[in-house]
């Protein structure tokens, strides 16, 4: 039973997951583009997820949720 709610679950994630694999790809195209060196493109995943991460922490303590 367990096994089959883990296949359930992956089945309901994977829009989501080719969702992101296609923005990723997306973000990739600009960035080299641009001229953005692999390294600049990592920093800035990096950076945009601690700031994101950072002010949905702050939002949570704010509302209390």
């Amino acid at each position: 039973m367990q096994e089959k709610g883990f296949k359930e679950g992956l089945q309901a994630a994977l829009p989501t997951a080719l969702g992101y694999i296609s923005i990723g790809l997306a973000f990739g195209i600009v960035a080299s583009a641009s001229g953005l060196s692999a390294l600049e493109v990592g920093l800035m995943s990096l950076f945009g997820l601690w700031w994101f991460s950072s002010i949905c922490h702050v939002c949570h303590v704010a509302c209390s949720c």
